[in-house]
């Protein structure tokens, strides 16, 4: 019957797929499993630091194979940095944090590429590059009618027209302020607690009121700072704040 013929052809189609599929199994082969090697890895490998920052970055070297002691090479391209050309493990140790040096002057940008020379783990990073901007560093004088005194300060330049007083009037409070020509201007933000006045009126901001300038030839900013309570136009009034810059010019 023409059933039959239909059914016998399907299950002879089967059968040869089936045959097919087996035969393959049987021509695969499975990789070797890794249990050798190193990698390396790190929390980050871009930086902006302050010159008062630690200069140095951290890089971890993992290994898959931590039964016996041993050694990893590595290699790297800028003499700035002090990465060591051998690390070594104890028995059991499977990775190690390396703290590497760097000297980079402030104002500057430099990178280095680190490599593993040894057995490299296929499955982790042979090679990492760290890139680090040590930002520029003016010192200068805060002359403050606000307190009545004055006191020497580094101030940073974080970016491009933009700087920063660490701790200006109190420690744990920097402040923010940008030159943008002869303007300069300090946005809302916080700079004092009160309590360290023996004062209860909680945490003082700073606000420009109005912006203030800044003369280039002699490196003076003048600056009326409006000092209040959060959220609040009661305060202690604007002052004109002055930075003096002591040596190098923005």
């Amino acid at each position: 019957m023409k059933l039959n013929r239909i059914l016998f052809g399907v299950l002879g189609l089967s059968l040869l797929a089936f045959a097919s599929c087996q035969s393959d199994k049987e021509d695969y082969e499975f990789a070797p499993q890794v249990v050798s090697g190193a990698y390396l890895s790190a929390d980050t490998t871009v930086f902006q630091k302050l010159p008062s920052d630690a200069q140095t970055v951290r890089l971890v070297i993992s290994r898959v194979d931590t039964l016996a002691a041993g050694e990893v090479t590595l290699k790297h391209t800028n003499d700035k940095f002090d990465v060591p050309a051998t690390v070594s493990f104890a028995a059991g140790e499977a990775s190690k944090e390396v703290v590497i040096p760097f000297a980079i002057a402030s104002g500057t940008n430099a990178a280095d590429t680190v490599t593993l020379t040894s057995e490299a783990y296929p499955y982790g990073a042979a090679v990492l590059v760290f890139d680090v901007t040590v930002v520029k560093e003016y010192a200068a004088t805060f002359v403050s009618a606000m307190f009545e005194d004055s006191w020497d300060t580094p101030v940073y330049e974080i970016a491009p027209g933009k700087f920063m007083i660490p701790g200006c009037y109190e420690e744990g409070f920097d402040l923010i302020f940008t030159i943008s020509g002869t303007k300069v201007t300090f946005a809302d933000q916080k700079a004092w607690d009160s309590a360290s006045m023996g004062m209860e009126y909680g945490i003082i901001w700073v606000v420009s009121n109005p912006a203030g300038s800044y003369d280039a030839e002699n490196g003076i900013i003048s600056a009326p700072l409006f000092h209040h309570l959060e959220g609040s136009n009661s305060g202690f009034g604007t002052e004109v704040e002055q930075i003096v810059f002591t040596d190098e010019k923005p």
